[in-house]
């Protein structure tokens, strides 16, 4: 009899390309016949959905790291032992929570900038940047939770970034980047505040604008013309704290084949799969191993590598979640009414940090 998982994933190339070929390598392997049946859904649908009613449905999912916090707590996934450190940046502690790893790095990027033509906004200051005269022709995603990653950034490449130890920077450095944020919406494409990353990277393929100075980087759009590279500066050099993105997959804590769900998630983590299968079939790799390859034959990894290494892990307790939608929405409102008053807004994401 064979064994059917059925799995989650991702209704973009990157996210269901590659899993044909791994599960017809990984059926090799096996002494028993098995498959995997894997579900596409638009990415905004995933990330709204409640994980507790997803492992109802499926075996195995892949996850935002932000939503590990929760997971952990809710014993939502199944722990998948010790991980070797050989993934880029933070990619694997990303995963790491309450003393276990719940799931395997398998899609790596974080914020990056992306530009058509000669553009470059690798080490520009913001300053500089606000002050060019094609500004307007700019934009970036700035509806909803992508402003609250945008002003994450901020904060981090400021050398303030918000952690889970103590919350937010000092008062008076956050109010000095949600100033930043709020120069930035005010200066680039006013479309932006109705823009997800698809949006944005649509706008930027179509021409609407011509760069975008932060973005979570996707090499696909790289045949699409697009470059893509570090991202602006507040100092006169580059500083680590690009917002980590990517995802990983995990292994339902209501599976009935968890022996095998876990070897399956393994292989599809492993060097060979991620530089080969992975890459080769539309996937963003996550092994240090894979980055470490196509650095030196793809622009997209040479340009993102350094970026990638130095990048910020946001916080991922278990209220995270809804702690992030608060000051998403809150974020998204501010930046919609005139005059926006920077004090205002951070005494408001502070109580959030204090009520979570």
């Amino acid at each position: 009899m064979t064994i059917e998982l059925k799995g989650l994933t991702w209704d973009q190339e990157r996210g269901w390309g590659p899993w044909q070929t791994i599960t017809e390598a990984f059926q090799q392997s096996q002494p028993v016949e098995m498959t995997v049946k894997w579900d596409r859904r638009p990415l905004k649908e995933i990330d709204s959905m409640d994980l507790a009613e997803l492992i109802e449905n499926y075996d195995l999912l892949i996850v935002n790291h932000s939503t590990i916090g929760y997971a952990a707590a809710h014993k939502l996934l199944l722990p998948i032992g010790e991980l070797p450190n050989t993934f880029v940046g933070k990619s694997a502690e990303s995963y790491f929570c309450d003393g276990q790893y719940w799931a395997f790095p398998w899609d790596a990027s974080c914020h990056m900038s992306a530009a058509k033509g000669n553009k470059n906004l690798q080490g520009m200051k913001w300053d500089d940047l606000l002050k060019d005269p094609l500004v307007h022709k700019m934009g970036l995603p700035l509806k909803g939770k992508h402003a609250f990653f945008v002003l994450l950034t901020l904060m981090a490449t400021y050398g303030s970034e918000f952690n889970e130890e103590t919350g937010f920077p000092a008062r008076q450095y956050l109010i000095h980047n949600l100033e930043v944020l709020r120069k930035i919406a005010s200066k680039v494409n006013e479309e932006s505040l109705t823009w997800d990353a698809v949006d944005a990277m649509n706008a930027l393929s179509w021409g609407k604008i011509n760069a975008i100075p932060l973005i979570f980087g996707n090499a696909s759009f790289e045949n699409e013309g697009v470059l893509f590279g570090g991202i602006p500066t507040h100092y006169d050099e580059e500083m680590s704290g690009a917002l980590l993105g990517g995802k990983g997959i995990g292994i339902s804590a209501k599976t009935e084949h968890a022996d095998l769900a876990l070897a399956y998630a393994r292989f599809s983590a492993n060097a060979e799969v991620q530089e080969h299968l992975m890459h080769d079939f539309g996937g963003q790799p996550a092994h240090v191993n894979a980055w470490n390859t196509l650095k030196s034959l793809e622009s997209f990894y040479n340009m993102t590598h350094g970026t990638m290494l130095g990048s910020y892990l946001r916080p991922r307790f278990e209220s995270y979640l809804s702690f992030e939608e608060n000051c998403s929405n809150a974020i998204s409102e501010w930046l919609e009414s005139v005059p926006r008053n920077s004090e205002v807004i951070a005494d408001q994401l502070i109580g959030f940090w204090n009520a979570r």
